[in-house]
Parts: structure tokens; C-alpha cells; sequence
């Protein structure tokens, strides 16, 4: 389970300029707590992982900044369909008070061992082990492994 509500206590994913106080830094959390469970039960088989998610406040409006690492050989158009259907179960929760930026990220050799694509075909190494998405992981700048926590 994830831990949404910490009053008091700014994650790295809410430690930005505009959310302060207990109300703000809980709604953040809420909103990590809800793109994780969206990220799990409706998870795709070509969101190979998520990372570096952000929230920040501008001024009345949220903004959830976050990448989307889909399968290399995706076109633009290919990697913008995976997008639109993250950011449109995200959108069913929040409507326009949450504005979604998620930028596309081509996955590496790396990531092969936690890529749950079963029918990739130029896969370079087994799945050794699937990313349960956290509040602590999903902040990460940096693309996930198998050395992953």
C-alpha cells in the first residue's frame, strides 16, 4: 500500500515551488497515490516503466509532469496513442483541475529485463523482474532496471 497522506512531509515528487502546507502536500500525495493505482490495475503491456513524475502547482491548476518509457521501435504515433491513454484514465479522475504533460522515452537494452511486453520481438534479455510502481521509484530521473527497489 502507498502511503498518500504525510502531513508535513514533502516527496520528491511534490518538493517544487507552490505546494506548501498539509492541504497542498496531501492533495500531492493523493494525486501520486492515484496515478500508481492507474498505473497498476490498467497497466499496458507497452508502458514499459514511468519515472521522473513531478507535480507542480501553477496557480490554481495542477501540473503532473511525468515520462513514459514505450518500446524503441514505437513511432511518434505509436508512443502518442500510449500516451493519450494514460493521460485519459488520469483525466477520468481529475478532469481539468489536474493539467498532464507525460513525454515518451524509448526503452533500453536495460530495460528488457523489466519490460512485461510478452510478444516484443527484438527482446535482448528475459523479464527477471516487473516494477511495482511506488511513490519512492516513480520519482526517480532515471529509467528503471532490475536493481529497481
Amino acid at each position: 500500500p502507498v502511503e498518500c497522506r504525510r502531513p508535513g512531509v514533502q516527496h520528491p515528487i511534490c518538493k517544487v515551488i507552490g505546494i506548501r502546507g498539509d492541504s497542498g502536500i496531501r492533495h500531492c500525495h493523493a494525486i501520486t497515490h492515484r496515478v500508481i493505482i492507474v498505473g497498476h490495475s490498467t497497466r499496458r503491456a507497452n508502458w514499459v516503466d514511468i519515472h521522473n513524475l513531478r507535480i507542480i502547482k501553477y496557480g490554481a491548476l495542477l501540473h503532473l509532469d511525468a515520462h513514459l518509457t514505450v518500446p524503441w521501435y514505437f513511432n511518434v504515433y505509436e508512443a502518442h496513442h500510449e500516451i493519450d491513454e494514460l493521460t485519459g484514465l488520469l483525466r477520468k479522475n481529475y478532469g481539468d483541475s489536474l493539467e498532464i504533460f507525460v513525454h515518451s522515452d524509448a526503452c533500453m537494452a536495460f530495460s528488457c529485463a523489466i519490460c512485461i511486453k510478452d510478444d516484443c520481438k527484438v527482446r535482448q534479455h528475459t523479464l527477471l523482474k516487473k516494477i511495482e510502481w511506488s511513490k519512492d521509484n516513480i520519482s526517480l530521473n532515471s529509467k528503471h532496471s532490475e536493481n529497481t527497489v
